[in-house]
C-alpha cells in the first residue's frame, strides 16, 4: 500500500507539491501561478524559463533555471 509522504519545501514556508495540481488524465502538473507543464513517463516536470518572470518564484524555488519536480506515486494520493 502506498501512503502519502511527508511534505518537503524547496523554500522555507514556500510551496509544496500540495500547492500544485496534478492531472493524471492529461499527464500534466500546474503550478500555483497557473503554468502547466507535461509530466514525463518517469514522473518529471520542469517549469524552466516560465519561472524567470514569475512573481511567485521566490516562494517556489531557488533554482536559477526554474523549478523541477519529480511526481511520486505518493503525490497522486493527495486530495485535489
Amino acid at each position: 500500500m502506498i501512503k502519502p509522504m511527508p511534505l518537503g519545501r524547496a523554500v522555507p514556508d514556500g510551496f509544496t507539491v500540495e500547492d500544485f495540481t496534478i492531472d493524471d488524465a492529461a499527464n500534466t502538473v500546474t503550478c500555483p501561478a497557473k503554468i502547466t507543464r507535461p509530466v514525463s513517463a518517469k514522473g518529471r516536470a520542469s517549469f524552466g524559463s516560465a519561472c524567470g518572470g514569475c512573481p511567485l518564484m521566490g516562494r517556489c524555488t531557488t533554482a536559477k533555471n526554474g523549478r523541477k519536480m519529480l511526481i511520486h506515486p505518493h503525490d497522486r494520493l493527495r486530495p485535489a
